[in-house]
């Protein structure tokens, strides 16, 4: 009975292991996702890259404490990066109307509310 504890005790172990890394690799892949995303932003909005270093900080740092519930960069995950970008611009940035305006328009591009962001923002 002990022998057979232990056994079960090691394919609980690598059953969790495995999990572990699925969720870690599913992790870097959205981040990598993210980066690029970030990146393709603020190129198109003409925002500085250190924007994008401090709103990748404030993404790592929401998401250690929030569980985003979708796979990949859906419509969560885009919400919360849309929100952190427009937090660290409005830090970071000397706005231009055209900025502004390029940040705006995403928010309308992936049918998010104003509302919706401002609420996320608050987060």
């Amino acid at each position: 009975a002990e022998q057979k504890a232990e056994q079960m005790a090691e394919q609980v172990a690598m059953l969790i292991a495995k999990q572990e890394s699925t969720l870690v690799r599913h992790y870097y892949d959205f981040r990598r996702a993210l980066v690029d995303l970030l990146l393709t932003l603020v190129d198109r909005c003409g925002l500085q890259r250190p924007t994008v270093y401090m709103t990748l900080n404030l993404v790592d740092r929401y998401l250690l404490l929030n569980h985003v519930q979708d796979n990949g960069l859906n419509l969560n995950h885009r919400l919360v990066a849309l929100a952190a970008l427009r937090i660290m611009a409005k830090y970071n940035e000397t706005f231009t109307c055209q900025g502004f305006s390029c940040l705006e328009r995403l928010v309308r591009d992936w049918g998010f509310s104003n509302e919706s962001m401002l609420e996320m923002e608050v987060q």
